[in-house]
């Protein structure tokens, strides 16, 4: 099956090499195109506050704007960021497939750390996209040098947790209740390495479509509803036009205070549930036709 993840779809499988990788990104491109006016719809949502007009929405007049506003900072943001991250992700895979302490590791786990930590190297670079494209989106095409930079500051440790909080109860879930059955196989007969993983593959072969789609909506929702607050954070901190919120404790602080426990919960939950399934439902019903095109194509 695959991973979802905030910043792209990525496949589990170990050492499919950079070609079959940026073939999944080009599909994530154009997925994208077609749910990028969810992201817009999720993001104009969070800023907007009823009581105080601090990320100028009805200044901006933002509800007017084409919903593709920003769209090219979402590319470049994904490219950049899957450049590092695929490059992080190679390396590590190899070094934990090669290392006599880690080489029998489940590929679970070293699939984990591997996304984890490209992800955690790759943030610097996306960051810098993701707030331009907030901005636009918020229709803010102008700001200062120094308060675009102190919005990526501010940012980034929201960002940072909402990325790790969505990756880690995305692949957990994912795990237990695609792999239920295997792990009921572990715990009645524990096999060597080489057994359990023969099995897990040939388990994975078996999966029927409705079984990975029913996982992909589970996973996905939950992953979505754990990290929302950190994402209304990091929106709250980037689309602010004066300093109301000075760091993610004060803006968890006051979201709670004046607009509720929902606002900070579930602003735009639906939004982003939507763009994140729409996705991964494209990339799992079209990435074997796409790279088999592709492959037909140039090979």
């Amino acid at each position: 099956f695959f991973f979802q993840a905030e910043d792209g779809i990525r496949d589990a499988q170990e050492s499919r090499g950079l070609g079959d990788v940026y073939k999944r990104q080009m599909l994530e491109l154009v997925s994208n195109m077609v749910s990028y006016p969810l992201h817009t719809i999720k993001t104009r949502i969070q800023a907007k506050h009823f009581q105080e007009d601090v990320a100028f929405f009805l200044r901006n007049k933002v509800d007017k704007y084409s919903m593709y506003t920003g769209i090219s900072q979402h590319f470049l943001a994904i490219i950049m960021g899957n450049l590092v991250t695929i490059t992080t992700t190679k390396y590590m895979s190899a070094y934990l497939n090669s290392d006599p302490n880690t080489k029998n590791m489940s590929a679970f786990k070293k699939n984990m750390i591997s996304f984890v930590s490209g992800d955690i190297l790759s943030l610097p670079i996306r960051i810098s996209f993701e707030v331009r494209r907030t901005l636009l989106q918020l229709c803010n095409p102008k700001i200062e040098i120094g308060r675009y930079f102190k919005a990526i500051q501010k940012s980034f440790l929201p960002s940072l947790i909402r990325d790790l909080t969505f990756r880690f109860t995305f692949n957990c879930t994912n795990d237990l209740v695609l792999f239920q059955k295997y792990y009921v196989y572990l715990l009645k007969s524990p096999k060597q390495f080489a057994e359990r993983e023969t099995y897990k593959k040939d388990y994975i072969t078996s999966l029927s479509y409705n079984q990975k789609l029913t996982t992909l909506m589970i996973s996905t929702i939950m992953a979505v509803t754990l990290s929302m607050p950190f994402d209304i954070i990091s929106t709250k901190l980037i689309t602010q036009q004066y300093e109301k919120y000075t760091g993610i404790v004060n803006a968890y602080k006051t979201i709670l205070k004046e607009e509720g426990l929902p606002k900070l919960m579930f602003s735009g939950m639906w939004a982003r549930s939507t763009y994140l399934l729409t996705n991964g439902w494209l990339f799992m019903n079209f990435y074997p036709f796409f790279k088999d095109t592709f492959e037909e194509a140039f090979l």
